[in-house]
C-alpha cells in the first residue's frame, strides 16, 4: 500500500508539474503577446507623433521657401520695372532731342531760304537801280 501511495504521489506530482508548466507556458505566451501588442501600439503612436512633427516642419520649410521665392520674384520684377523706366526715359529724351534737331534744321532751312529770297530781291533791285543809273 505504501508503494502504491508513493507511486500515486509521484504520478500526482508529475501531473501537477506538467499542469503547472503548461499554465506557466500559457501565462508566458500571453504575457509575451500582450507585450508585443503594447510595444507595437507604442511604436505606432510614436510614429504618428513623429510624422505629425515632420509634416509641420515640412510645411514650415515649404512656406519659408515659397516666401523667399516670392521675395526674389518681387525684387526681380521691381528691378525690371526700374530698368524699363530708365530705358523709356532715355528713349523719350533721345526722341525729343531728335525732334528738336529736326525742328532746328527745318527752321534753319526756312530762314536760309527766306534770306536767299530777300537777297535775290535785293540784288534784283540793285541791278535795276544800277541799270537805270547807266
Amino acid at each position: 500500500f505504501v508503494e502504491v501511495r508513493r507511486a500515486a504521489v509521484v504520478v500526482q506530482a508529475l501531473a501537477r508539474g506538467t499542469a503547472a508548466r503548461r499554465a506557466f507556458t500559457r501565462v508566458r505566451t500571453a504575457t509575451t503577446t500582450m507585450q508585443s501588442h503594447i510595444r507595437g501600439w507604442l511604436a505606432r503612436r510614436a510614429c504618428r507623433s513623429a510624422r505629425r512633427g515632420i509634416v509641420a516642419v515640412q510645411a514650415a520649410a515649404r512656406g519659408w521657401i515659397a516666401r523667399r521665392a516670392w521675395g526674389v520674384r518681387k525684387a526681380r520684377t521691381a528691378a525690371a520695372v526700374e530698368v524699363q523706366r530708365h530705358l523709356r526715359g532715355w528713349n523719350a529724351r533721345r526722341s525729343f532731342v531728335g525732334v528738336q534737331n529736326a525742328v532746328s534744321v527745318a527752321q534753319s532751312h526756312f530762314r536760309g531760304a527766306r534770306g536767299r529770297r530777300a537777297f535775290a530781291a535785293f540784288r534784283a533791285t540793285a541791278v535795276e537801280v544800277q541799270a537805270r543809273a547807266r
